[in-house]
């Protein structure tokens, strides 16, 4: 967070932004489990937004932003860090919050969603994180965490993905990364009938890398575009929502094309949308007291996400039944609730419990 001179606004890095946006994406989609659906009520007059994929693109824009952040945030802080200091780092930092939203789903967001517990397979599964890998292996998958298996496996190839020096280099990486994905992929379908790395799998990975590779510019790139160069993202992004629109309208999924046309038109609408956000998020200027507020709630972004729907599954038990007056209760009190919270845990956990686990690890 940077103030400019001779001015009383202050001015927020996009990043905190962007993370807040993304967060208020998420809890937007998933509100809808909880109270009434506000995006059907919005949209359905006019469209179907689940058979016209606008929840999808929505997601596409949260959890995609997420892991594009994420990559380029490491490419930037920890380039230079030893492997095995870096991924216990990650580990550290990330595993025991992941560790406790997955208790605490297994007994709350779990059961409300399912109508049942999770096996112990299932539970196992998601303590080791590995449940994109296969997906609803012994039961569904539990709602939203399934994001930080993604995320682990884009932690375990940055190592590999940091070495390239150049972007052409990388993105060739990239691509062979992916073509390894999608052989493993079809080995074990072929070889064991298992569903391996399936459905969007690759597309997460690609956000995480393509977050790298635009780290290679310079920030002050990022923030200099021109305004046609900025009218050419806004049109590109516009057209790629409405072709994926399309797609999902009038072309069947099993279709072969379909793999192919919506990759392209998912990366067409978010790749342009993050960079746009990140070129003028950082000049919208705002109070003092507003930034420090900003502070706060990014600070709390990650544990919101984890453990945003236990919360809304233990008030949509005390109060089941959606309506405008219930929606009060799960989203003007609740949003307030998981932020509190949520900052609470992260700041407890950052301040008191990460420092005395890296003194463990130090020690030894």
């Amino acid at each position: 967070m940077a103030s400019r001179k001779n001015t009383s606004k202050t001015y927020v890095d996009s990043i905190i932004w962007m993370n807040l946006l993304f967060v208020g994406l998420v809890l937007c989609l998933h509100s809808v489990n909880y109270t009434k659906d506000y995006l059907w009520e919005i949209t359905h007059r006019f469209i179907n937004p689940y058979e016209a994929g606008i929840d999808q693109i929505l997601q596409k824009l949260a959890v995609g932003g997420f892991l594009f952040l994420s990559g380029y945030k490491l490419a930037l802080s920890k380039k230079l860090e030893p492997t095995k200091a870096f991924l216990i780092g990650r580990l550290l930092r990330i595993y025991p919050l992941y560790f406790l939203a997955v208790i605490a789903s297994t007994f709350t967001a779990y059961p409300y969603a399912f109508d049942l517990l999770p096996n112990s397979g299932n539970f196992v599964m998601h303590i080791l994180a590995l449940q994109s890998w296969l997906p609803n292996f012994f039961q569904a998958n539990y709602l939203t965490i399934w994001f930080v298996s993604n995320l682990f496996f884009c932690y375990a190839l940055f190592p590999i993905l940091r070495i390239p020096t150049k972007r052409s280099r990388l993105l060739l990486m990239l691509s062979l990364l992916t073509a390894g994905i999608y052989l493993a992929r079809f080995a074990c379908l072929a070889l064991f009938r298992v569903d391996f790395f399936p459905g969007d799998f690759d597309i997460y990975f690609l956000f995480f890398g393509f977050g790298m590779a635009f780290s290679v510019s310079s920030q002050q790139d990022h923030k200099s575009f021109s305004n046609t160069k900025l009218a050419i993202l806004v049109a590109t992004l516009v057209a790629s929502m409405i072709a994926f629109i399309g797609l999902n309208l009038y072309l069947p999924k099993d279709a072969p094309t379909f793999f192919v046309l919506k990759r392209t038109v998912v990366f067409g609408f978010t790749l342009p949308a993050f960079i746009v956000m990140f070129s003028q998020l950082s000049k919208v200027g705002i109070s003092k007291q507003q930034a420090y507020l900003l502070k706060y709630l990014n600070t709390a972004s990650f544990c919101v996400f984890l453990f945003h729907r236990p919360i809304w599954a233990v008030m949509s038990t005390l109060w089941n039944n959606p309506s405008y007056l219930q929606s009060v209760f799960i989203l003007g009190v609740g949003i307030p609730f998981i932020f509190v919270v949520s900052y609470q845990l992260q700041f407890f956990y950052a301040s008191r419990v990460f420092p005395y686990l890296k003194q463990i690890r130090s020690a030894k």
